[in-house]
């Protein structure tokens, strides 16, 4: 029995020294990710202190279970006392080797060529070879009376691996210079002066910890993993994001006039919604209740059509009422793939139109890929917030650190583990509101992009049950899952939009806003042998469903013509009474889609055909590729596009070759400057290869 309580002590005390001497090294490994990382969350302190108790808990048990088969072997571990300075000694000595093997990795960095990179055989040998030379001589680095040989070079290895390889990325400095070699010295000259200061604290406060056995053991870890979950907090705090908010300085000049009362402006676009896979639009399945009733004070266009089936033109053309050709905000062939070009300067977007006669005006983005600032979509929003959303799943430590194993390794065992950089359609609402908040005096207008719809698509268990599949027209079987979520995901944004709404007449500003809900593009199923969107202009990748409700709902009633999404900011316009309209020409004439057929067959060439489908108004829809290609679809008895007509109606599809001859001949005449392409940072190029942009 005697024997089983002093296993049991032995396990317990090697528990609670091995959770010590583990959040003691933790600190400056979780203040290392925090300062050298981004999209870091604040769970993430927490979690790798967490990981770390866990991991030195369990060495200190196995040390504790070993510490009983030296007893009777070794005479100074024949006593309790003796056994504990063992059990603490091996803690130290696993710890320090993780730190030569994190040291020997990052060292390998600077000798690729000569260290196995795959194998990790060198940092595994030095793990090794330090941990037995420990074991063998325990260092008795912050609590005991001297130091061993082991110490300074102890901690200079620590000021290493803490702080140097996170500066060289940091930088793109040298492994090897003259430089790196001062700065490298400078973090061991400070990592010394810490130790320094805290010598003597130490030296009082950690024997009497651990000379109190596990008890003292955990109240010391208690304390450490408080201390440095303060120190991260405060890194977070310092590393926040700046505020988004800027000051306007108009570009527009002249000509804005308005009149009468200034009713706030809402602007909703559901990202990769096709209009019908909504039940107002007659989709079988009950999708979009809230927007159903939505569409009752509104006006309802059954056949809007966005001018692009990808983002970044559609939403230049819905601000600026110019089509992809005029805008120029496109995706353009550059080596083995494509670049962007944004949206120029010298375009006027409805945000600046709006901002100059008075409007606080305000972003908020999910699709923080397509629409980042770096795109020129940002224009005249005095609040533009197309910030990435912190996750443990999403954040990118620019460092070789333990944190970052663990951290992947948690990653790796969460059920479901996806990569998710975006925020859902609940949390834009609630940052929405919150700047909606600040000032509910003035007239605003609000942009919210919503990015629940866009692939990858995932379930909603609570709209399963209301959502049963449908036999879809034209679409593979395989893709019924597919479809399943889709259509979930779109039910999940309604009822998002719907407590928007909500939460706007709770404030008083519902009835008396214009509100536009739309969506940039729709979605591809198979049905022209395309999946996702970019691809092609049918009808499932641009037609988009439209509602405007007007202050007081005064108009009401559906328009079943063709209209196109560049109108939008017209309507807007004409409400608000805005007398500008320089440089957007209106009428049935532009009533069409443009793609850029970018593949990487031809992606080296200088000329990148262009794709046009043009609407007419006996409902017929013709697309004409640059390359010479044609089709010609009547929509009224063909809404699916499956029988090309353009052999039988070729009068038509002459008529709408020659409008896009003289459309495009005036455009060329009148064009304005485009910016040249940009460099697209590193971070969004991860979001927007998550999104299928980007291989």
């Amino acid at each position: 029995m005697d024997g089983c309580v002093a296993r049991v002590d032995r396990i317990g005390y090697g528990v609670g020294s091995g959770m010590l001497v583990a959040a003691i090294c933790a600190i400056p490994d979780v203040i290392v990710a925090t300062l050298w990382g981004y999209r870091v969350p604040a769970s993430l302190p927490g979690i790798v202190f967490a990981a770390y108790l866990v991991c030195g808990g369990l060495m200190g048990a196995v040390f504790g279970v070993a510490s009983g088969w030296f007893q009777g072997r070794r005479s100074r571990w024949a006593d309790a006392d003796g056994a504990q300075a063992g059990i603490r000694a091996a803690c130290c000595a696993a710890c320090l080797a993780g730190l030569a093997a994190v040291f020997v990795e990052r060292l390998r960095l600077g000798y690729e060529g000569y260290l196995d990179r795959e194998t990790g055989l060198f940092p595994a040998v030095a793990a090794v070879l330090v941990g037995l030379l420990c074991a063998s001589r325990p260092p008795r680095l912050l609590y005991g009376r001297s130091w061993s040989v082991l110490g300074w070079p102890a901690f200079c290895a620590a000021a290493f691996c803490a702080f140097w390889q996170p500066y060289v990325s940091q930088y793109q400095a040298a492994t090897f210079s003259k430089t790196s070699l001062l700065a490298n010295a400078g973090y061991c000259v400070g990592w010394v002066a810490l130790y320094l200061l805290l010598r003597r604290p130490a030296q009082w406060v950690l024997p009497r910890l651990v000379a109190d056995g596990t008890r003292g053991s955990l109240v010391g870890s208690g304390i450490t993993v408080g201390v440095g979950l303060v120190c991260a907090a405060g890194v977070l705090w310092c590393r926040s994001v700046a505020p988004i908010d800027k000051a306007y300085n108009p570009t527009f000049a002249g000509g804005l006039a308005t009149a009468g009362p200034t009713p706030s402006v809402v602007l909703i676009v559901i990202d990769t919604a096709r209009a019908d896979h909504m039940s107002m639009y007659g989709y079988p399945v009950d999708t979009t209740p809230r927007l159903a009733a939505f569409a009752k004070e509104s006006v309802r266009y059954d056949r809007a059509i966005a001018s692009s089936s990808w983002t970044l033109p559609s939403h230049a053309s819905l601000f600026t009422g110019l089509l992809p050709t005029e805008h120029g905000a496109h995706n353009i062939p550059h080596g083995d793939g494509w670049t962007i070009r944004p949206l120029a300067e010298s375009h006027v977007t409805m945000a600046e139109i709006l901002s100059a006669a008075g409007y606080r005006t305000g972003a908020v983005l999910a699709n923080t890929a397509c629409l980042s600032r770096e795109f020129g979509v940002e224009q005249g929003f005095l609040y533009f917030d197309d910030r990435a959303k912190p996750t443990l799943e999403a954040a990118k430590i620019r460092s070789i650190s333990p944190a970052l194993w663990l951290c992947r390794g948690y990653q790796r065992s969460l059920e479901g583990w996806r990569t998710d950089w975006s925020r859902n359609a609940s949390e834009v609402n609630a940052d929405a509101l919150d700047w909606v908040d600040r000032d509910t005096d003035s007239p605003f207008f609000l942009f919210v992009n919503y990015l629940d719809p866009h692939a990858p698509y995932h379930a909603h268990g609570a709209f399963a049950s209301r959502l049963a599949r449908v036999a879809d027209h034209g679409r593979p079987a395989q893709m019924a899952d597919e479809i399943a979520r889709y259509d979930q995901e779109i039910a999940f944004t309604d009822a998002q939009i719907g407590t928007l709404f909500d939460e706007l007449r709770s404030r008083g500003v519902y009835d008396d806003t214009m509100i536009i809900v739309t969506s940039d593009h729709g979605e591809a199923f198979g049905e022209h042998g395309s999946k996702g969107h970019g691809h092609t202009l049918y009808d499932e990748e641009i037609r988009v469903p439209l509602l405007v409700k007007y202050p007081g709902a005064s108009v009401r009633g559906v328009r079943s013509e063709a209209f196109a999404l560049t109108e939008v900011a017209g309507l807007v316009y004409e409400e608000l009474d805005i007398s500008f309209a320089a440089g957007i020409d209106t009428g049935a004439d532009r009533i069409f889609a443009e793609l850029r057929e970018v593949d990487t067959s031809f992606a080296a060439t200088e000329s990148v055909p262009v794709m046009r489908a043009l609407y007419d108004a006996s409902g017929g829809k013709a697309i004409v590729s640059s390359r010479g290609a044609t089709e010609y679809y009547d929509l009224l008895a063909d809404p699916f596009e499956r029988c090309d007509l353009s052999d039988q109606r070729f009068d038509r599809l002459e008529r709408a070759i020659a409008r896009v001859d003289c459309w495009t001949a005036g455009v060329a005449a009148r064009r304005r400057a485009e910016s040249d392409s940009v460099a697209i940072s590193d971070a969004l190029r991860e979001r927007l290869m998550s999104l299928g942009y980007l291989r």
